[in-house]
C-alpha cells in the first residue's frame, strides 16, 4: 500500500514540476525591436542614409519606388533617389524582426529653383547683346534656344544662363525664346530685343533758289550712309555726330525736287528736297504752257498754249480764252460764255460749260468760274513746275464743273437759239507749264499729240439746259 503512495506521490510531484515549468516560460518577456540610429532626412539631390537596430536579424519594406532598402546586419541601408518636383516628400519604412517590428518615416526636401530675375529679360538692339540670368537649382540645368537670332548656354559653376542676340536691325521691337530644363521642371524664357534706333529729324526740305548746305539730325543706333539722286545735290553722315549736311547748288529753274536716300541697318528712308523761291511763283505764272484734256474717248490730249495776264491763247486753233489772274493766290479763272475766236472763218467759238455728268450746260458769262488753283507739280526727272485743274460749280443748283465746250455759232453772238453744234470738247481741262530747265522733258509722258479739231454734230445738243 506504501508503494501505491510512493508512486502516487511520485507522479504528483512531476506534474507539479512540470506545470510550474510551464508557467514560467509563458511570462518571461520577449525583445522589443528598437531603433538604435536613424539618419533618414534626405537633400533633393538623394544619396543613402541609414537605420540601426537592436536587432541582428531584421526585414525592411517600403510602399514608395522613390527608396531602396538593404540589411546589413543590424543596420538598414536607405539609398533615396533624386526628387525632382518642387514638394517635399516622406515615406514609412517598416523593420520587422520576429514577431516585433518598429516603423521610421524618411523624408526629403523638394528640389529648390527659381531665377532671381524673372521669366522675362530686354536686350539692346546691338550684335551680341547679351544677358546673364542667375538660377537656384539642385538638378542639372539644360537650356535650348527656340529662335534662331538668339544663342543660350548654361555654366554650371556660376548657376547662370547666358542668352546672346544678334544685331536687330529692323525698326520693331522682336521676341525670341529660350527652353530651360532641369529636373522635371521645364520653363521658357522671354527675351524681347529693342528695335533698331533709326529716326530723321525731318523727311521734306524747302530750299530756296540760292541753294546752300541743309542739316539733318539722325538719330540712329547703327552706321548711316546718305546718297543723293540727283546730281545738284550733294550729301555727307557723320556717324558720330549724327548729322548729315545736304549741299543744294544754284536753281536756274522754276523749282525742282530730289531726293536723299538714307539707309541703315535693314531700313532705308527719303528726305524730300523742293528747290525754288516761293516769291517767284507769282513771277512766273504767265508763260507757255500745256493745255491738257481727255477727248470723248477718255484719251488724254494736249494743247500748247501761251499765258498773258489777260488770256490764254491757243495757237493751234487762233483762239484766245479770256482770263483772270490772281498772282497772290496762284490761281487762272475763266468765264463760261465768253468769245474765244473764229474757227474756219465762218463759225465764231463761244466758251460753254458742261458738268461732270455732260448733261447740263451754261453760257452764263458773268456768274460761272471755273478756276485753277496752279501748284508745284512732278513731272518726272527731278523737275518740277506749275500745274492745276479747272475746277468749280455752276447753275442754282451748283453742278459740278467738268468740261470745256467750245461751241460753234454762224455770228459772233451768244444766242443759243443759233446753236450750230460743238467744235470740240474738253474734259477734265487743266494747265501744266512747261518746264524751262534744259534737262526738262518737251511734253509730259503723260500727254500725247494735239489732235486736229473739224466741226463735231453736237449730240447732246437736246438735252443741255440752263
Amino acid at each position: 500500500m506504501r508503494k501505491i503512495y510512493s508512486i502516487i506521490a511520485i507522479i504528483t510531484a512531476v506534474v507539479m514540476f512540470t506545470s510550474c515549468s510551464d508557467n514560467d516560460a509563458a511570462y518571461l518577456p520577449t525583445p522589443k525591436l528598437e531603433i538604435t540610429s536613424a539618419n533618414v532626412l534626405f537633400d533633393a539631390d538623394g544619396g543613402n542614409g541609414s537605420i540601426e537596430v537592436n536587432a541582428s536579424a531584421v526585414s525592411a519594406t517600403t510602399s514608395v519606388n522613390w527608396l531602396s532598402l538593404s540589411v546589413q546586419g543590424n543596420k538598414v541601408i536607405v539609398t533615396a533617389n533624386p526628387n525632382l518636383t518642387l514638394e517635399d516628400r516622406s515615406a514609412l519604412i517598416k523593420l520587422v524582426s520576429g514577431s516585433t517590428e518598429a516603423k521610421v518615416t524618411a523624408t526629403q526636401k523638394g528640389s529648390a529653383y527659381g531665377l532671381t530675375g524673372g521669366m522675362s529679360y530686354e536686350l539692346s538692339d546691338l550684335a551680341d547683346a547679351s544677358v546673364s540670368i542667375p538660377i537656384v537649382h539642385t538638378s542639372e540645368v539644360t537650356v535650348k534656344s527656340l529662335t534662331d537670332w538668339l544663342t543660350a548656354s548654361f555654366n554650371s559653376e556660376t548657376s547662370e544662363i547666358k542668352v546672346v542676340a544678334q544685331s536687330n536691325d529692323e525698326e520693331e521691337n522682336r521676341v525670341g525664346y529660350v527652353a530651360l530644363e532641369t529636373g522635371s521642371i521645364k520653363d521658357t524664357l522671354e527675351i524681347v530685343q529693342n528695335a533698331m534706333l533709326f529716326k530723321l529729324e525731318k523727311t521734306s526740305l524747302t530750299v530756296g533758289n540760292e541753294g546752300g548746305v541743309e542739316k539733318v539730325t539722325i538719330e540712329h543706333s547703327k552706321p548711316v550712309t546718305a546718297e543723293a539722286t540727283v546730281d545738284w545735290l550733294k550729301c555727307s553722315f557723320n556717324n558720330k555726330t549724327g548729322v548729315l549736311s545736304i549741299t543744294v547748288d544754284e536753281n536756274k529753274s522754276l523749282a525742282r525736287q530730289g531726293t536723299v536716300t538714307v539707309k541703315s541697318g535693314n531700313s532705308e528712308k527719303t528726305i524730300s528736297v523742293i528747290q525754288y523761291d516761293p516769291a517767284s511763283l507769282a513771277d512766273q505764272i504767265v508763260g507757255n504752257y500745256y493745255l491738257t484734256f481727255y477727248d470723248g474717248e477718255g484719251t488724254p490730249r494736249s494743247l500748247a498754249a501761251t499765258l498773258t495776264e489777260e488770256a490764254l491763247l491757243i495757237p493751234a486753233l487762233n483762239w484766245a480764252i479770256p482770263v483772270t489772274i490772281d498772282k497772290e493766290n496762284l490761281t487762272v479763272s475763266v468765264n463760261s460764255g465768253c468769245f474765244v475766236g473764229t474757227y474756219l472763218g465762218s463759225y465764231y467759238s463761244y466758251l460753254l460749260f458742261v458738268n461732270e455728268t455732260d448733261e447740263y450746260w451754261t453760257g452764263d458769262g458773268t456768274e460761272s468760274v471755273a478756276s485753277a488753283a496752279l501748284g508745284l507739280e512732278d513731272i518726272g526727272g527731278g523737275n518740277l513746275t506749275l500745274a492745276g485743274s479747272f475746277d468749280g460749280t455752276f447753275g442754282t443748283k451748283n453742278y459740278k464743273f467738268g468740261s470745256f465746250l467750245f461751241g460753234a455759232f454762224p455770228a459772233q453772238s451768244l444766242d443759243m437759239n443759233n446753236y450750230l453744234g460743238a467744235l470740240t470738247q474738253l474734259y477734265a481741262p487743266a494747265l501744266m507749264k512747261v518746264p524751262e530747265s534744259s534737262g526738262a522733258k518737251a511734253v509730259p509722258a503723260r500727254l500725247s499729240r494735239t489732235k486736229q479739231f473739224g466741226v463735231v454734230p453736237s449730240l447732246l445738243k437736246k438735252r443741255f439746259k440752263k
